[in-house]
């Protein structure tokens, strides 16, 4: 019997010349060892260089109970905070201005603002000292119509 040289399929060939060259060459891995390798800018002002060197996140997850993995985010003191998506809690406005902006936020049409409320009372105490005063005219109308003079328009 002739024996049959065995054929490959193609991408089997292509799988096997792939993996043959994903072995990195030794100045590739001095490369990388060195965490000198390009990965891109970081977000943050975190200093450019491999991310997996930064340190952790760590806020924990609800379902799983697992610290977060992705990178802290550098804060302007140089010390490293929450990442991105967990952010972390705030502390507050400091400023009077952060505050005076804070304030305005629940703010949704100022109805019921202290300003508000008093020029609503002052308008108020105005149409009612009007209406009293019509009152008096009508009155001192119907006298004068009551005795048959008539008063001047």
């Amino acid at each position: 019997m002739q024996q049959q040289a065995m054929r490959t399929h193609p991408v089997a060939e292509q799988a096997q010349s792939r993996s043959n060259d994903s072995q990195p060459t030794e100045g590739k891995r001095e490369f990388l060892n060195n965490g000198i390798s390009k990965r891109g800018r970081l977000l943050n002002g975190n200093p450019a260089g491999d991310p997996t060197t930064s340190p952790r996140c760590g806020a924990r997850s609800k379902r799983t109970g697992q610290p977060c993995k992705a990178p802290g985010v550098r804060r302007p003191d140089g010390s490293y905070s929450r990442c991105k998506f967990h952010g972390g809690r705030s502390t507050g406005p400091r400023t009077e201005a952060g505050r005076a902006r804070c304030a305005q936020n629940a703010l949704r049409h100022g109805r019921y603002t202290a300003a508000a409320k008093a020029a609503r009372a002052e308008q108020h105490t105005k149409r009612r000292a009007l209406r009293t005063k019509l009152k008096a005219l009508e009155q001192q109308i119907l006298a004068l119509e009551a005795k048959g003079t008539k008063w001047p328009i």
